[in-house]
């Protein structure tokens, strides 16, 4: 290489160098002047609500309200009891609340995030509802996100298949959006019931999410689509969580559709029925159980023994008839169990 190569080498990389120092004083000043930006907004908000409960209302003031919405929200967050009730009636009253549906509604599908939260923070459930729709096309899952926790932290669970709609646009599934779906099938159990049953299309990671939902509520109701769901091993996802909210519900009519789990082929499915008879503490469940300790699957035979562990009498009397043999995995792992047991 020669001298020439060498300083033009050196040349570009001290160029380089200074580029990447400058582009990054830029991104500093930028997020130091957000970081301003956003002290002196929350400082107006706080000042113009606190003129507002001093009893100052005027266009300016309510504009100011509108203007600052999130940091009026965040104000009214630390304020309890009867007084944020007042005010938040208030704020309705002289269409706040309305003005700030209307706003959410005129930026399409680029609503503010954080405007969101603020409307959510202060409708009604009901009013929540008629917004929902309007905002079904909101561009981005993180606003899609929010719109639907907005709902849920305001109390309104929004309809599932609205929901799932809106969720489901990126034709991914997050396990933001699964918590979502969880939460609004615990509050909407019976739409969650026909849904789970139904063949709507939705991601396997959503139906999963439904059936979990719905084994949170300990619903009797739930036990049909739950059972149908987890015999379909065509969506071992679905399949699998559908039993473990079998087991989650903890009834005894439930054994039927887990002692079907236990002999299916995928074992993601055995394993989910295997820790759903560790719930349901069946007797009649022992048999498959105790099959399953020569299943193919590590992870299944350790969970069937902590199932008949579970059971209790008779599903240590069945181990301690299992360790006796010298044949096959079961016997070692049924030592190796009871030893843990008698520890």
């Amino acid at each position: 290489m020669t001298a020439d190569l060498v300083w033009r080498s050196i040349d570009i990389t001290v160029g380089l160098t200074a580029m990447i120092m400058a582009l990054l004083l830029i991104g500093r000043v930028i997020e130091a002047r957000r970081q301003r930006l956003q002290a002196l907004d929350a400082a107006r908000g706080q000042a113009t609500l606190q003129a507002f409960m001093l009893g100052e209302d005027n266009p300016s003031v309510r504009v100011d309200l509108l203007r600052h919405a999130e940091s009026v929200v965040q104000a009214l967050s630390v304020i309890r009891g009867l007084e944020a009730d007042r005010l938040v009636e208030r704020l309705r009253q002289i269409g706040l609340i309305s003005a700030m549906a209307e706003k959410l509604r005129r930026q399409g599908r680029h609503p503010d995030i954080h405007l969101i939260e603020a409307y959510a923070h202060l409708a009604r459930p009901e009013d929540t509802q008629a917004l929902l729709a309007s905002l079904l096309r909101a561009k981005g899952a993180r606003r899609r996100q929010t719109i639907v926790e907005g709902l849920l932290r305001a109390g309104a669970a929004p309809d599932l298949r609205l929901a799932i709609e809106l969720l489901i646009e990126d034709g991914q599934a997050s396990s933001v959006d699964c918590a979502l779906i969880q939460s609004i099938a615990a509050q909407r159990p019976d739409e969650a019931e026909r849904l789970i049953a139904s063949d709507t299309a939705m991601p396997s990671e959503f139906r999963a999410a439904l059936a979990t939902g719905l084994g949170r509520t300990g619903r009797f109701s739930a036990i049909g689509p739950l059972s149908t769901l987890s015999a379909d091993e065509g969506d071992a996802v679905a399949a699998a969580a559908a039993v473990a909210a079998l087991g989650e519900l903890g009834h005894p009519l439930a054994g039927g559709a887990v002692l079907h789990a236990l002999y299916a082929h995928n074992p993601r499915i055995r394993l989910r029925a295997c820790q759903a008879a560790a719930e349901l503490r069946l007797t009649g469940l022992i048999d498959a159980l105790s099959e399953r300790l020569e299943d193919v699957d590590w992870d299944v035979r350790f969970e069937a023994s902590q199932a008949l562990v579970a059971i209790g009498g008779a599903g240590l009397t069945r181990l301690r008839r299992i360790a006796r043999d010298t044949r096959g995995r079961a016997p070692e792992l049924a030592r190796t169990t009871l030893r843990e047991v008698a520890a």
